[in-house]
């Protein structure tokens, strides 16, 4: 949520087209919802101009794609959510759980830049291991002809350890 949807919220308070125990319905979980595995933060898009980053090393699919839902339920804090450490596990959990936003988002994210603009993939893992290889499968069709799509990553190697 940002200034202009609370804005709106309280406008409609006066207005009498909201009551207020329909507001305190949508404010109840603002700023932070308890999920028992982590506390997903609903007001930091107000406070900090942008949305939560989800750090999903740590965590199981389910978990992420827990946070992610409870994330996009939130009907004012709709906005790009954004998934670091991931992998292809992750990914294909939070898509199947969240079926067509999930899908809409990687089209959007792409839609939003416009034309030539680089997409740069960027892992900690060598190239052939971590999720470059899902990711370019993914997102290839989406990407091509209009970005450059790279991967940033260490060499090649037959070993994790290198």
């Amino acid at each position: 949520m940002n200034q202009t949807e609370l804005l709106k919220l309280l406008e409609s308070v006066r207005a009498g087209k909201l009551s207020p125990a329909a507001v305190i319905e949508r404010l109840k979980h603002l700023p932070f919802e308890d999920l028992g595995f982590a506390k997903v933060d609903h007001h930091r898009t107000l406070r900090q101009g942008f949305s939560e980053v989800v750090f999903a090393k740590g965590k199981t699919p389910q978990q992420v794609a827990e946070i992610v839902r409870a994330m996009l339920q939130k009907k004012d804090s709709r906005h790009n959510i954004l998934v670091t450490r991931a992998d292809a596990k992750v990914f294909a959990t939070v898509k199947k759980a969240n079926g067509k936003t999930a899908r809409a988002a990687k089209f959007h994210i792409a839609m939003t830049y416009p034309d030539g603009t680089p997409v740069v993939w960027v892992q900690e893992e060598p190239k052939n291991m971590g999720a470059w290889a899902y990711m370019n499968r993914e997102l290839q069709g989406l990407v091509a002809g209009s970005f450059h799509w790279s991967c940033v990553s260490r060499p090649l190697s037959a070993s994790p350890a290198t």
